[in-house]
């Protein structure tokens, strides 16, 4: 990943400071000169010089800055990895072995537990960015992280700063700021193909994919890909992908009339895909185990019965907590478990490999094969 010029900045003084070009005390050179030096505007070095300030990393006595004093070693925390997550760690090794991606934080952190490794663990939520100089300053073995969801730019700052430091790490995240490191990820083509090969086996067909072509997230291209895959294996056109559909955050509550209301909003996006009776699919693959009991409400308002008309396939794995349930009793006949605390696992075992020198050479991308479930039989 290429660093922006700040971060070339903020990395090539560290590298001072680590390798001891800058020893503690030290009077960094001018202003003037490290841009002349780096081939950055002053105004980047100033910047840069900021953020370290602000880490502590170095000090400042009037108008002239210095390295700041290194904190007496702490060999634990030498020894120690910091897994920082977007959740606590109570809850996420409470759902370890649940649907829920935090149950992915969880594996990470039952599989250090187990190994006897020391683990510093951290909500990005609770944390600043004096809290991440403290880390990149005491540098902890390597770092596990678990970027998934919704972030803050203050949030996805610090993670910036953390993936620069040149302490080892490994994510879980789609996101660019950890494309130099090793990536641990569900393998969605693969889980979206098994759901078409399980809708074949029992007859169907005319199977579509709900998830529209626009979706920028890379879970959704992956699964429409492994869509794709799927139908020109077995011989079948793939149908048309729906052009929108209501998603996570569209509504505001669970009450039943959040339900009906959301059935309706499904029903105007499915409508098109049900106007001629022999065009129309025999099969759909939900984005996710909650947006089914949805999907069946709208066939149902379209004069369809789910089971019998159309089957529809969830994905997650964690239908039974669905608060849906109490409205509309159909469930997936067949959903996707994403192997989450395996992937938690994965993560520790690549970061370990990497610390002990079994693994070495450029990043690595570890896609985890998902699971898949036979809800009938459950």
């Amino acid at each position: 990943m290429k660093l922006s010029p700040r971060r070339q900045v903020i990395a090539k003084i560290r590298q001072w400071l680590e390798d001891g070009t800058l020893s503690p005390g030290d009077e960094l050179p001018s202003e003037n000169l490290l841009a002349d030096t780096l081939c950055v505007a002053r105004g980047t070095v100033r910047f840069g010089i900021a953020e370290l300030l602000e880490q502590g990393l170095l000090r400042k006595n009037g108008r002239k800055i210095h390295a700041a004093e290194r904190p007496h070693t702490n060999h634990l925390f030498r020894r120690s990895i910091a897994l920082i997550g977007t959740t606590d760690a109570a809850s996420a090794v409470r759902l370890q072995d649940t649907g829920y991606l935090a149950a992915i934080y969880g594996g990470a952190i039952a599989a250090a537990a187990n190994a006897g490794t020391p683990a510093l663990t951290l909500d990005i939520g609770h944390i600043n960015c004096r809290d991440i100089g403290e880390l990149c300053q005491n540098r902890p073995a390597g770092i596990i992280f678990f970027a998934y969801g919704t972030l803050t730019d203050e949030q996805l700052d610090m993670l910036k700063r953390l993936a620069s430091s040149g302490i080892p790490a490994v994510a879980y995240s789609a996101d660019k700021i950890f494309s130099d490191m090793d990536i641990v990820t569900s393998d969605h083509a693969s889980g979206c193909e098994m759901l078409v090969d399980m809708l074949v086996k029992t007859g169907r067909k005319k199977i579509c994919c709900l998830i529209p072509e626009n979706r920028p997230e890379s879970w959704a291209q992956d699964r429409l890909d492994g869509y794709r895959r799927a139908m020109a294996k077995h011989g079948l056109p793939p149908l048309a992908l729906p052009t929108t559909m209501p998603f996570e955050g569209d509504w505001q509550g669970w009450s039943k009339s959040d339900f009906e209301y959301q059935c309706r909003c499904y029903a105007g996006c499915l409508i098109e895909l049900f106007r001629a009776p022999k065009e129309r699919p025999d099969a759909l693959l939900a984005r996710n185990d909650w947006d089914v009991p949805l999907i069946a409400g709208a066939l149902r308002i379209l004069g369809l019965e789910p089971g019998r008309d159309v089957v529809i396939a969830g994905y997650d794995n964690k239908f039974s907590d669905c608060a849906w349930n109490a409205y509309e009793p159909y469930l997936p006949e067949f959903t996707i478990d994403k192997n989450n605390r395996y992937n938690g696992e994965m993560l520790f075992e690549t970061l370990k490999k990497r610390l002990d020198g079994t693994l070495t050479g450029p990043p690595i991308r570890i896609r985890v094969k998902p699971l898949p479930v036979h809800t009938k039989s459950e």
